[in-house]
């Protein structure tokens, strides 16, 4: 009888352990998921985390982006992106808010820290860029080339800013490669072979002329 008994009871008792052991192991993966998100993404229609260290852009030949920072802890700070295929309208009015604009078939990207008002007409700034290095100095990792696309090099843009910087970096490069916080120093070198330093509080504005650019104060940055 005591047998019988077991044999009925053993397989629901095996059963049930494994049903808790596999969501256990569900929702610890789901907690190491969410956290290992490095940056938060919000589409126009849904928001949701993506697992990843880099920043993946959208594959579609045309879309708006907004960025921002957001700033979690003391000295560290989360990438904001809103990315979708209609134009995002202006919302957002923090100082360190970004407004992109790509379009693939015309090799231009728009990028200005309001709304998006140069681009019908756009002209083509003569602003050349020999090499962009960013670098940390709370951090003892190498410094790091940016890569800036000449479809970005339109009269009116702001380009190089604490955000766009950011932007530049979760793009190009995984996490692991770079520390960010807003003690940054920017060195660029222009088609004169001039250096132009940049920290997180000054960004450049493309501009007419033969320099093609000048550097602009950010007032506030949160």
């Amino acid at each position: 009888m005591q047998n019988k008994l077991l044999t009925k009871i053993l397989p629901i008792y095996w059963y049930k352990m494994w049903l808790f052991n596999l969501l256990s192991t569900i929702v610890v993966q789901g907690f190491v998921y969410y956290s290992n998100a490095l940056y938060f993404c919000r589409h126009l229609y849904n928001t949701y985390f993506r697992r990843s260290t880099k920043l993946m852009l959208p594959s579609d030949p045309v879309y708006f982006s907004r960025c921002w920072l957001e700033q979690e802890l003391y000295d560290t700070y989360q990438l904001c992106v809103e990315t979708g295929n209609i134009s995002i309208q202006q919302s957002n009015t923090a100082a360190n808010t970004l407004y992109l604009y790509h379009d693939a078939d015309k090799d231009i990207t728009f990028c200005n820290r309001n709304a998006i008002d140069h681009c019908r007409h756009p002209q083509k700034s003569k602003a050349r860029f020999i090499n962009i290095v960013y670098s940390n100095p709370d951090s003892n990792k190498e410094p790091l080339t940016l890569r800036l696309d000449h479809s970005y090099l339109i009269e009116g843009n702001e380009i190089l800013g604490a955000t766009h910087v950011y932007y530049l970096l979760k793009s190009q490069y995984e996490s692991t490669d770079y520390t960010f916080n807003l003690n940054y120093e920017l060195k660029i070198m222009d088609g004169n072979f001039a250096i132009t330093v940049l920290n997180a509080d000054k960004y450049l504005c493309l501009t007419a002329g033969n320099k093609g650019f000048c550097v602009n104060d950010i007032k506030q940055i949160y």
